[in-house]
């Protein structure tokens, strides 16, 4: 297991923190990065334990600014266990593509975005022109 996936024991908090470390983030610069209305208060009270059940909005924020998915944040924090999925290499080479897609500056990120919505708007036509023609026979 890589790094980035290492399981930390401890709070919310102390997982919030690594992630930081890891990305080379101020809590000024997450604050920056969740694009929240909220009170910057809110992130630091986080941030330093004194809270520890935080609003769902105000963890996904945080989980938006260190651009990673809430489960994985979660197990980190040692709230969620963590378990294999299977996987077929279709998955696999999905879940690589999303990570690249993730790591775009924010106007390419944006144009993939565009492009995997067109695409899914064919796959839905395929799907619904090939049940049609099974219906047929």
């Amino acid at each position: 297991m890589d790094e980035s996936r290492e399981h930390i024991d401890g709070s919310l908090s102390e997982a919030l923190r690594a992630a930081m470390r890891e990305r080379g983030l101020s809590a000024r610069a997450l604050y920056e990065r969740m694009h929240s209305e909220r009170n910057r208060a809110t992130l630091y009270r986080l941030l330093n334990g004194s809270t520890t059940d935080p609003a769902l909005s105000t963890f996904l924020d945080a989980c938006r600014g260190l651009e990673m998915s809430p489960t994985e944040l979660l197990i980190r924090a040692g709230l969620v266990e963590y378990r294999e999925r299977a996987a077929t290499p279709e998955d696999t080479r999905l879940r690589e593509v999303f990570d690249e897609v993730r790591r775009l500056r924010p106007d390419l990120k944006d144009l993939a975005i565009t492009e995997m919505e067109q695409l899914e708007r064919a796959v839905k036509e395929l799907a619904r022109l090939a049940g049609a023609i099974e219906g047929e026979k």
